[in-house]
Formats: structure tokens, sequence, C-alpha cells
């Protein structure tokens, strides 16, 4: 009997680590049009979330090509646009991860969210994800400006993405005023390489 519990147990605990590790890049995706970006949006999800559980020094084939599929998705998708800024890309500049992290984070914010979504929720999704990525592989670099940001209070927080991307502090979470899925366009180099 104690055998069988510590059995479901370790089973409980491996199951999300065994999930993550399984998602596949679709063989031949076309992203032509906006019924294809439907088709791969529960693919999408998937890799975020594989992406997000998998260690830098793990899969790095896979993670290269998840990471591809990702920014192709995210980038061409007409019905979601992800804020960024110069100063929001550059905390991927020496780790990439960090950059398709907060991507990740605020798609599937802006997925999972679809009927209302807000500005500020999904701006800290994005943060939010992309410091859960900085903390699992912080033995890889270390980053000061991260750091520091990962240090600030909510408020603080949500101050400097405003004037990352409003260009001043947002007095209150406001909706999103176009389409609810739609927002500013991406503003980074995609053929950087990942």
């Amino acid at each position: 009997m104690v055998n069988r519990i510590i059995i479901i147990i370790l089973l409980l605990f491996a199951a999300p680590e065994a999930m993550a590790q399984k998602f596949v890049v679709p063989l031949n995706y076309q992203l032509h049009d906006e019924q294809d970006y439907l088709k791969y949006q529960p693919d999408v999800l998937k890799a975020i979330d594989w992406f997000q559980q998998t260690p830098w020094n793990e899969k790095r084939l896979e993670r290269t090509q998840v990471s591809e599929f990702l920014m192709a998705w995210i980038e061409g998708c007409p019905y979601v646009t992800v804020e960024t800024s110069d100063d929001i890309n550059e905390l991927g500049d020496n780790n990439n991860d960090l950059l398709v992290a907060y991507l990740g984070g605020y798609t599937k914010y802006l997925l999972l969210n679809s009927e209302l979504s807000f500005k500020n929720d999904a701006r800290m999704a994005g943060m939010k994800a992309l410091f859960a990525k900085y903390e699992k592989d912080k033995a890889f670099k270390s980053d000061k400006k991260v750091e520091e940001l990962m240090n600030l209070d909510q408020k603080a927080l949500q101050d400097w993405l405003s004037a990352q991307l409003d260009d001043g502090p947002a007095p209150f979470n406001e909706p999103f005023s176009e389409h609810p899925l739609r927002t500013r366009n991406l503003n980074y180099n995609f053929n950087k390489g990942f």
C-alpha cells in the first residue's frame, strides 16, 4: 500500500515535466491566412508551455525549432500582435529565451483571455513568463537589468512597462481599443537568430 502511494506521488510530480517534454513542432506547417493561424493555435499554446518548462541546456535543437515556430506564428498572426519596445527586446540580448518567454507569456494571456483582454494584464503575463524563465535558467547567464525589474513591486513594474509602451504610466488597466487580441506591432529583428 505504501509503495502504491509513493508511486502515485512520483507520477503526479513527474507528469507535468513529462508532458512538457513531448511537444513536437508540426511538420511542414503553413502560415498564410487566418485559418492557418487558428489551426495552429492549440500547438502554439503547447509550444509556449514546452518552451517555458524546458531548460536552456536541454533539447537545444528542439528549443530552436519551437522558438522559430512561436516567433513565426506570433509575427504573422493577423489577430494577435504583442506589444514590445527596444528596452523589452534588449532583455533578450544576453539570452534570447527571455524574449521568447515574454512574447509567449503575453500571447498565451491573449489567447486564453480573448473575450476581454487588458493591456496591463497581458504585459504583466509576458514579464512574469520572462522572470520565471530567468529564474529557471539563471545559471545560464545572469542579467542585472532583469534582476532589477524582478525586484520592482507590481505597480512599479506596470509603470516601467507603461513607460516603454505608452509613453507614460497608465492610470488604470484599460482594455484594448481594437480587436481584443490586437495591439501594437512586434518590433524585433527575427533575422538575428536564436
